[in-house]
């Protein structure tokens, strides 16, 4: 290159000093050694690429001081009508992040973006007030309407900031963004928003808390008020985004969002329904061993057994078999799918006091059995109810029935104890012309007198002996003898 010494700067665009091209180079400027920069594939677009790459780690590394550059005092004193002597006499040049420095403007900058308060107390009481207002006049009619109304009241106000249609313009949530945007690498404003949204947090927390006693909900097994309140302003400030960034979205999204994990994270008071575990289970979960199995029975009897079948979780269950909760929704979607294990143990008791009744006759021994399960029935309503619901979802979900081995066991020895009693009093049921094998119809009237059991134990107030007494004159009626002992 001539006009150039060895080791000088080359100034112009390449290759010569007066910026054109000989031919001979490649269009990226030579650097004070000498040597010339190299194209990566492509030609220029490795250039490109280098420069973007750039580009991107200084927009990463991004503070609040970089994105107020644009913020100068002829621009503020335009916008406030004040004098430049104005903006230095309030704020003073200082350090800023790291060893850069901070301009008054920069300064004005940092201090508007502090001025945006989240006054807890007051917030709450308003949402509080909201609900009360709302319950004031809804309360009385459906739970449903009225709370998704509640839901449509308060998304129009999330709405409303997301799209700048607010009194603010937009502010409340530039700013979030703006802070989330620089938080990584400004940690003053890491911290200021960290308070930010604690202050939000304790407003969903009490609208929430409110919520579950107007609508008589408590939170499913695993999760806190605390961290329920920070699902919903998270999901919130998502849909935000959303509204935001698209014009044509329906705001109807925010409503939806509410009802749903409203709907998800709580359960009426006392059902103990865990069905949120199965719907977070990741697909593809291994299903649990034998040995696991094992150990989820025995958890499952431990806890009935000692504090009954309502305590039984399957948060609880998972933590006392060691497995995870997400294997144990996988292989038991509810908590009414354990009830085969403690009815199971319960079918196995009515099974050896049949077999001890060696002295009975067989229409006698057929009342004994008929009242053992009715009176066990009765006395597990509860248990009663999740076997039914357990058989209800799994046929909703899978077709067919789950794997019952108490039901199946017991069915068949009612039936076979029905075919005795029939046998012994020497005439069959009135619907059929001739004894029926226990593996056939009786079979079917096992079965069905069995579901029958379990659903009025569920469903009513009756005692062990009425039930008893309900069932015997059912079978009566289709010709089965059926007599108490003496």
């Amino acid at each position: 290159m001539a006009g150039a010494s060895e080791g000088s700067p080359i100034v112009g665009v390449a290759g010569t000093t007066d910026g054109t091209t000989d031919g001979t180079t490649d269009g990226v400027a030579v650097g004070v050694d000498g040597e010339r920069g190299r194209r990566g594939r492509g030609g220029a677009e490795g250039t490109r690429d280098r420069l973007i790459a750039a580009a991107q780690e200084l927009l990463v590394g991004v503070t609040l001081d970089d994105l107020t550059d644009f913020v100068t005092v002829r621009r503020l004193t335009e916008r406030s009508g004040l004098s430049s002597g104005a903006v230095y006499s309030s704020f003073e040049p200082d350090a800023g992040v790291g060893s850069r420095a901070r301009s008054a403007p920069q300064a004005a900058a940092r201090a508007a973006f502090a001025s945006l308060d989240v006054e807890a107390d007051a917030a709450a009481a308003a949402t509080r007030s909201i609900v009360a207002e709302h319950l004031a006049v809804h309360g009385d009619g459906d739970p449903g309407s009225w709370i998704a109304g509640l839901a449509s009241m308060l998304a129009a106000t999330v709405a409303a900031a997301a799209r700048g249609m607010d009194a603010d313009s937009g502010w409340t949530y530039t700013h979030e963004w703006l802070g989330a945007a620089v938080s990584l690498h400004d940690p003053e404003i890491a911290t200021y928003m960290r308070t930010h949204l604690d202050a939000y947090d304790r407003v969903y927390g009490a609208l929430l808390s409110d919520l579950l006693a107007a609508t008589g909900r408590e939170l499913v097994d695993g999760v806190d008020l605390e961290a329920v309140a920070r699902m919903f302003v998270a999901a919130s400030d998502g849909c935000a985004v959303r509204l935001r960034i698209d014009p044509d979205l329906d705001p109807e999204i925010i409503p939806w969002m509410f009802l749903s994990m409203f709907d998800a994270m709580t359960r009426r008071i006392g059902t103990r329904d865990d069905l949120p575990g199965h719907r977070l289970t990741m697909a593809g979960q291994a299903p649990m061993g034998d040995e696991q199995r094992a150990a989820v029975r025995a958890a499952v009897v431990r806890v009935s057994s000692r504090a009954g079948w309502p305590a039984v979780t399957l948060a609880k269950v998972a933590q006392l078999a060691g497995v995870s909760d997400g294997q144990l929704a996988g292989d038991f979607p509810s908590r009414h799918d354990l009830a085969v294990f403690v009815w199971d143990d319960t079918v196995s008791g009515i099974e050896r006091r049949h077999a001890a009744r060696v002295d009975l006759e067989p229409t006698a021994l057929l009342y004994a059995l008929l009242d053992d399960v009715c009176d066990a029935a009765c006395a597990g309503r509860a248990l009663a109810s999740s076997m039914l619901s357990s058989r209800l979802n799994a046929a909703s979900d899978l077709g067919d029935e789950r794997h019952d081995p108490g039901s199946e066991r017991f069915v068949e020895l009612f039936a076979a104890t029905i075919a005795a009693a029939v046998e012994a009093e020497g005439s069959p049921p009135s619907t059929q012309e001739a004894p029926i094998a226990a593996g056939d119809g009786f079979r079917v009237m096992a079965r069905a007198t069995l579901d029958l059991i379990l659903l009025r134990a569920a469903l009513s107030s009756m005692s062990g002996p009425e039930l008893t007494s309900l069932v015997v004159d059912g079978m009566a009626g289709s010709g089965v003898v059926v007599r108490a002992p003496d």
